[in-house]
């Protein structure tokens, strides 16, 4: 009973999570191509001069001018690369046992953890798409690409199960079990 409840919990947090991702999409999309312009130009000298967000909904579109020439991701890029909040929003909201108060904690900072690897992760693409001239998928954008699929599950267990994931490494799950008993 218990898994079809967590998996009815998934759902329908996880289509809250996607209608909510799609309404801030564009906000979302101005703070983090502002703060990869200010990163990028203020540590290495990138040169980007501006940036241009457009379109709605799941259509954003982001666009930077760098040294004069336009390098437009491409579309749906956006919604790609932020699309690992859904699913790990729908995790911490599924997931039984913890209160509202631990939820809402696990999600701000898996947030700020998920905002922090969407500025790497763009900055990287950009830096790589502007040196090189590349206009296809690389190495580093499926490696890039593996780690955001990955990274919404080792959030959510690291945020909501810590104890769990200690014994476990630790080798102690098994005394904790003895004890019980």
């Amino acid at each position: 009973m218990n898994k079809w409840v967590f998996a009815l919990r998934f759902l329908v947090v996880g289509t809250l999570s996607l209608l909510l991702l799609g309404l801030i999409l564009r906000p979302y999309t101005y703070v983090l191509s502002y703060t990869v312009k200010a990163g990028l130009n203020w540590l290495v000298g990138f040169g980007i001069s501006h940036n241009v967000v457009d379109g709605h909904w799941f259509g954003v579109n982001l666009t930077f001018v760098c040294n004069g020439r336009e390098k437009t991701m491409p579309p749906g890029f956006v919604v790609t690369v932020i699309g690992n909040l859904a699913p790990f929003l729908a995790l911490v909201g599924a997931t039984p046992g913890i209160g509202w108060r631990r939820a809402c904690r696990a999600a701000g900072i898996g947030i700020a953890i998920f905002f922090l690897w969407h500025v790497i992760q763009l900055s990287a693409l950009l830096i790589a798409g502007v040196a090189t001239s590349l206009t296809g998928p690389t190495g580093l954008a499926r490696l890039l690409a593996t780690i955001s699929v990955v990274l919404p599950f080792a959030v959510w267990l690291l945020l909501t199960r810590p104890p769990f994931i200690f014994q476990y490494f630790s080798g102690t799950q098994g005394e904790e079990n003895a004890r019980q008993k």
